[in-house]
């Protein structure tokens, strides 16, 4: 199941109610949720085969980011992100090792 807040929910936190099999329960997005990150609600998932009891229902957070910003909205977000030390454009590349290329090329360098 797929869960989807806005930046700003996402940012400060949240608890939105979703249906389950039993009925609606609560899903408490903590603050600086990332996109992506599962939220397991203990016991209300599946029938477990042949182990009795119920598995868990995992919701996948999928934060929207604004695709259309009016003058103050924009405003806002670069004022908050001038607060924060940011840079505008600002991007950094995660889990990436630079490859094999990165790798020969450093060993010549040391």
């Amino acid at each position: 199941m797929s869960l989807a807040v806005s930046m700003s929910a996402a940012a400060i936190g949240t608890t939105v109610t979703v249906e389950s099999l039993d009925g609606p329960v609560e899903v408490h997005v903590k603050p600086g949720t990332q996109s992506g990150t599962p939220v397991a609600i203990k016991g209300k998932g599946m029938t477990r085969l042949r182990h009795g009891g119920r598995g868990d229902l995992v919701v996948h957070i999928e934060v929207q980011t604004p695709t259309k910003l009016n003058r103050e909205e924009e405003e806002l977000l670069k004022k908050f992100a001038e607060i924060r030390g940011e840079k505008s454009g600002e991007a950094h590349v995660k889990g990436h090792d630079g490859g094999i290329f990165s790798k020969i090329k450093g060993a010549f360098n040391k």
